[in-house]
């Protein structure tokens, strides 16, 4: 009886601990979502950024002000030229530990809502780039640019939302806004 006790009060940190898992989004968010992706792409094409880094989450902004998004987004402009279309390849609810970390090792954070979006995309410069990925995260401002691959940015795939744990190598190292 003591062992069973003892296990329980062991595990109870844990649970508390515990990080509860958002919903996977519905359908209707889905759509939500690639509505809200389609209006930053469309501001980014306008090469309109300001409104374009109005419609990223805020977590992001936390770390990269918008006069760093500007030269981001000009970089990649000059680099692979406008972005004429993109094609719809997928579209899907996907659960943040589900989506890969990037290349810079950073995670999704758990907890959030978050859809991918895959799309084939034609640039002036650079022609067809296959297959670049963006996830849409859900915030009280309703669902936000979270990271990605798309426009083939300076920043890449470190754009994701960070966790926990990257949070506290910035704030440790003393980077944010």
């Amino acid at each position: 009886m003591h062992r069973i006790l003892y296990l329980v009060i062991l595990l109870l940190p844990l649970n508390a601990m515990a990080i509860e898992e958002s919903p996977l989004a519905s359908d209707d968010q889905v759509r939500q979502a690639l509505s809200r992706f389609q209006e930053w792409i469309r501001l980014y094409q306008q090469e309109n950024y300001l409104d374009q880094y109005e419609r990223v989450h805020p977590r992001i902004q936390r770390y990269k002000n918008y006069l760093v998004w500007k030269k981001a987004m000009n970089k990649s402009r000059y680099k692979n030229g406008p972005l004429l279309e993109y094609e719809l390849v997928a579209l899907s609810a996907i659960t943040p530990g589900d989506i890969p970390c990037t290349e810079m090792g950073h995670c999704y954070r758990k907890g959030m809502q978050t859809v991918i979006i895959i799309v084939n995309s034609r640039y002036e410069k650079i022609g067809v780039k296959a297959k670049e990925y963006v996830i849409m995260a859900n915030s009280e401002e309703g669902w936000m640019f979270g990271g990605g691959t798309i426009l083939n940015i300076p920043f890449g795939e470190t754009m994701g939302i960070l966790d926990r744990a990257d949070e506290k190598k910035y704030e440790y190292k003393g980077i944010s806004n």
